[in-house]
């Protein structure tokens, strides 16, 4: 799927239709918290989009938990 955002706001990453990235939950996942927490933050900062985790399993590039990375071509997040 392919998610388009002009730069201005942050774009929310998280569970529910609350988002503007909503996640699909897998399995017997834990229900949803009782306040909605992002999970994932996407800003535009400068000339590019960076990904900041908020989640408590984290965000991973190549096998490697990172709290932000750079969004850039061909990355899987």
């Amino acid at each position: 799927m392919r998610y388009v955002f002009a730069p201005g706001r942050d774009a929310i990453v998280a569970y529910g239709d609350w988002c503007d990235i909503p996640l699909d939950r897998l399995g017997f996942a834990a229900p949803p918290p009782p306040i909605p927490q992002p999970d994932v933050l996407l800003r535009f900062a400068e000339t590019r989009w960076v990904a900041i985790d908020r989640s408590r399993g984290g965000i991973f590039v190549d096998g490697s938990r990172v709290p932000t990375v750079d969004i850039l071509s061909l990355i899987h997040i």
